[in-house]
């Protein structure tokens, strides 16, 4: 059954978003882990420069991103 975003104030559909099953849930979270565990040892130089420019990427959204929020 999709889940579904309704705005509120119109009660229109937003958007409609797959439900995962618990099998993919675990794989997403194993796979997460993994990324997470690879992240930490990278640089903290590298990761801060990654920060910064997903910085940038979020300011120059930030309209996008307030209206799919």
């Amino acid at each position: 059954m999709p889940l579904i975003s309704i705005n509120p104030s119109t009660n229109q559909e937003i958007a409609s978003y797959n439900e995962y099953s618990d099998s993919k849930v675990s794989d997403i979270i194993q796979s997460v882990d993994l990324s997470q565990s690879s992240w930490n040892k990278v640089s903290l130089e590298f990761r801060l420069d990654c920060l910064k420019e997903m910085i940038g990427v979020l300011k120059d959204g930030k309209i996008e991103y307030s209206r799919l929020m």
